[in-house]
């Protein structure tokens, strides 16, 4: 899912490169071995992978905020997370780097602000968007306040989806 965005990643990990002092070499974005290795990361990846998503999600998110402050720990674990199609936590996680840079969304590079502030599940937006004559900008902003692009998300008086909406409606 890269060949998209090759040259947007390679603009955001300069970036990162430049505003945290990181000198690694090579591309930043793969999990470094020490995330690989974290047993929550493990346990969230096996849970999500027996689609017990509010389980992985207790893992994933626990993992997020122990490195909310390493800006790139941060960024491999929101490319991670949406590679898994934990949107919610990516999106997450992509905040903890924008955060750390003190930096607003718009002003941290396009790759890093569009995991902050995606367009995820887009055709079936446009769809809806077009049924309904709405701008498809009003329906990603209604979702991403809804459910951060948690496809799975319930609440407490039965709302369900990407946009909580109780069954009758």
């Amino acid at each position: 899912w890269f060949s998209d965005d090759s040259v947007a990643v390679v603009e955001a990990e300069a970036w990162l490169r430049a505003t945290f002092g990181i000198t690694q070499e090579g591309a930043l974005w793969a999990l470094s071995p020490a995330l690989a290795q974290d047993a929550r990361l493990i346990r969230g990846q096996a849970l999500w992978d027996a689609a017990a998503y509010d389980e992985a999600r207790t893992e994933f998110d626990d993992l997020i905020s122990s490195y909310e402050t390493d800006p790139l720990a941060s960024y491999q674990l929101a490319i991670y997370l949406r590679g898994l199609g934990a949107y919610q936590d990516s999106i997450v996680a992509a905040a903890s780097v924008i955060r750390a840079a003190s930096v607003g969304t718009l002003d941290a590079p396009r790759f890093i602000a569009r995991m902050r502030s995606p367009a995820y599940y887009l055709d079936a937006v446009q769809t809806g968007a077009d049924r309904f004559n709405l701008d498809p900008l009003l329906l990603l902003a209604l979702i991403r306040h809804e459910s951060l692009f948690d496809i799975y998300a319930t609440a407490a008086a039965g709302e369900k989806g990407l946009t909580q909406v109780i069954p009758p409606t």
